[in-house]
Formats: C-alpha cells, structure tokens, sequence
C-alpha cells in the first residue's frame, strides 16, 4: 500500500505550503520528475475553480494543496510548477494544467503524459489504474462517487485522501517503472538515471496532448527499423533523409482580448477567443481583425514592457531568414542549453 503525508488537512498555515515545496525541489534535485493531479467540483454542469493539487514525489511524499481555501496560489507553489526543468506527470495532464491556468493564472510547465511513455517502451497506453493495475499490481479506487465528490468541503474525508494522493503517487511510479525501461541501467553503472537524456527524449512530448495516432506512427517508425535491417543484410544502404515538418498554418493568428472596460490584454490564437465565446466568457465585438471582449475581470491585466508584449502582434515570419512560407517552429534555446544558465540550480 503506498504512503502518503497530507500537507494541508492538517497544516491551514501558509508556511506549511512553503515547507512542502521547499521539501519537493530538494526532492527534485536529482529526480526530476513529480506526480501532477488536480480536482474539483461540478456544479449544475458547470465546473467550478480547481479545489485541490495533488503533487508527489519519487520519494513517497505526497502533499495535497486546498486551493480553494486560497484568494492565490503562493510564489513558492508557483514557481515549482513553472519550473520546467520538473517534469509533471499523470494521465492527460495537461488538461489539468489548462485548467489551473484559467482558474489561477499559473503555467504549469514540461507536463508529460505517462501514456507516451508506455507507448515508446512497448507497453499498451492505458488510463492510470489499468497501468497501475499492469505495472504496479495496485488497485486504485475509481468509484464515481468518490471522484465526484465535495472536494471543496471544510473537511476531506479518509478516502478522498486516499484517493487524490493514490492518483499523484501512481503516476510518478509509473514513471519511475516505465523510465528504466526507456533507459536500462547495467550493473557495472551508476543506477541513477541520467535525466539529462531523459529529458532530451521525452521533451517533443512535454506539454502534448496524448494523441492515439501516436500509436500507428510507433508502427511505422518499427517499420522503418526494420526496412533498414533487411537492406543491411541486402547489403544495400538504405537512402538516409530527414524530413523537416513545416507549418500548414499561421502560428499567430492575433485575435485581440479585451478586458470589459475595452483595455487590449494580449493577443491569442483563434480558437483561444472562440472558447471564450462558447464558455459565455466574452463576445465577439470586431470580426476584422477578431476581437473578443471578456465579460468578468481578468486576474490581471497588461502592465509596462511585459504587457506591451503581449498586447503586440506576433509577426509569422522566420526569425533567421525574414520568410513567411514555409514556417517550422523551433525552440530558441534548447533544453541542454539551459541547465548552463547562471541561477538555475534548483
């Protein structure tokens, strides 16, 4: 049965949530990877603001944070989850982060769903208690009752708890099961992992909805393995060429959001401003060039220099050359570059 400690039924102090988070980046100094998992409460078909994170450590420690006892996720909090160089894992993950960045404005970053994971070493994608049933031999609770349950209410009941640290602490196991198998260790070298290439081999995915056609291109690139192998022994060398994906679409589409006042916020893509719409948080008051105006105050507004950056159009345009057709987005700097930055030590 796995372990947790609950940070908040017990510890209603700000100062609490700095001590766990400090414990978690001391925990993250080596293995970088947390177990990420948020609920919340559904009222008359409409959802209400995330009322718990769960996050939990390859240690077993497993810290539930209340959010909604909170008017603001604290700055410890938050910087632990915009720390890209943590990996944040579950299942669908990156649903949760979207959510905590409506509700709270924070950008949980270098999410990663687990089903990618089991997708590269051969094992069958599957929600978290299948793969923690296959993998771990634990059986998690997923009555309905229980994941739809007052997650807001004064007191969280014994099996709430367990329920919401089982789902964190799952995760980062599976992690922790399935990433040895990405990357063997043998017994003449150091059983640490070396995150370093981890993350470099699992970074396409950070921040990447699992998709099941994942799956059919897994096939394929086995396909390809094998079309090699059988030229080597044709003794003819297979043609070697790598395809460089580019843009079928503008990446900035610059729609306009507006506070309610009339205040430019910043620009967004198209289908950001359209969501505004559907959800009954904004309306549409321009079509040339879209413009959405929100019906409730933002969190916050454009300030100064950072502000004005977000107010401007984003140029759809190769920053190297200057052209505008084809497009392929890269990040400016790498990954492996940034560890090498002075002040990013955890």
């Amino acid at each position: 049965c796995f372990r947790y400690i609950n940070a908040v039924s017990f510890y209603t102090k700000i100062d609490m949530y700095h001590l766990f988070v400090y414990i978690f980046f001391s925990h993250c100094h080596e293995y970088k990877v947390l177990g990420f998992d948020c609920e919340w409460v559904t009222v008359g078909g409409k959802r209400r603001p995330v009322a718990l994170l769960q996050l939990s450590s390859q240690k077993g420690l497993c810290a539930l944070f209340r959010l909604c006892n909170l008017q603001q996720i604290p700055k410890g909090l938050r910087d632990l989850l915009e720390d890209d160089k943590v990996i944040k894992v579950g299942v669908a993950p990156q649903d949760d982060a979207h959510k905590l960045a409506f509700d709270y404005g924070v950008g949980v970053a270098s999410t990663f769903d687990l089903r990618y994971l089991a997708a590269l070493v051969g094992q069958k994608p599957e929600g978290l208690a299948k793969m923690a049933k296959s993998l771990l031999n634990v059986q998690l609770d997923k009555n309905w009752r229980l994941s739809c349950s007052d997650w807001e209410a004064k007191v969280l009941n014994e099996k709430q708890l367990q329920y919401a640290a089982n789902d964190a602490l799952v995760a980062v196991k599976i992690f922790d099961k399935l990433v040895k198998k990405l990357e063997p260790t043998s017994f003449w070298k150091s059983s640490k992992l070396n995150f370093d290439n981890i993350q470099e081999r699992l970074e396409p995915f950070f921040d990447v909805r699992f998709k099941e056609g994942f799956l059919n291109n897994c096939a394929s690139i086995e396909r390809s393995k094998a079309a090699v192998v059988a030229g080597k022994k044709s003794k003819i060398k297979p043609l070697q060429t790598r395809s460089i994906s580019t843009r079928s679409k503008a990446l900035y589409d610059n729609c306009n959001l507006q506070a309610p006042d009339g205040e430019l916020l910043c620009t967004i893509d198209a289908k950001k401003a359209q969501w505004y719409v559907d959800q009954s948080l904004g309306e549409i008051i321009s079509n040339t060039p879209l413009t959405v105006r929100l019906n409730f105050e933002p969190s916050g507004r454009a300030v100064g220099d950072v502000g004005r950056y977000y107010q401007n159009p984003k140029e759809n345009r190769c920053v190297v050359c200057g052209r505008r057709d084809p497009l392929s987005r890269k990040n400016v700097v790498p990954r492996e570059y940034r560890k090498h930055f002075p002040g990013n030590e955890l």
